[in-house]
């Protein structure tokens, strides 16, 4: 808001030809300078982070979504271990405006009894969210954990 300011008073003072360059600027800053994969407005980047979207226990299945739309689907990885359905995310080392960045990130789930694992499922919408289903019905069995495909769907 402050940056659209800025430039509506240098285009007032500096007359119409400098408008057309810092549209060009913006859009470059758009596509060049924000260090996220999705671009997001100010206010939910504000938020990101803050643990879990939905989440819903029912009698028939376990539901959960995970707002993951800084990360790649690649960057991803879902593991199951035992009754705990572990979600991880990590960038490569990027640079930014100010030096270098990496965000990496580990959401720990621990899933209700009475569900059936081998029904998990994992996919990410076009939103960038990961929805994360296990139906119930069978006891979770002890294991050393195994890996969980995300499965990319275009809502």
């Amino acid at each position: 808001m402050a940056d659209e300011w800025a430039a509506q008073m240098f285009a007032n003072f500096m007359g119409a030809p400098f408008q057309e360059l810092t549209k060009d600027f913006q859009k470059f800053e758009t596509l060049f300078l924000r260090p996220y994969f999705r671009q997001l407005p100010f206010d939910a980047q504000l938020t990101m982070g803050q643990g879990c979207g939905e989440v819903e226990n029912t009698s028939d299945a376990f539901k959960m979504k995970i707002d993951v739309s800084q990360f790649m689907p690649q960057d991803l990885e879902v593991k199951l271990h035992g009754s705990q359905v572990i979600v991880a995310g990590t960038q490569e080392e990027k640079p930014d405006q100010y030096g270098t960045i990496q965000r990496s990130f580990v959401r720990k789930i621990d899933l209700p009894s009475g569900v059936h694992i081998d029904g998990l499922r994992t996919y990410i919408d076009g939103d960038g969210v990961l929805s994360l289903e296990v139906p119930k019905r069978a006891q979770l069995p002890p294991g050393d954990g195994r890996k969980i495909p995300i499965e990319l769907t275009r809502d």
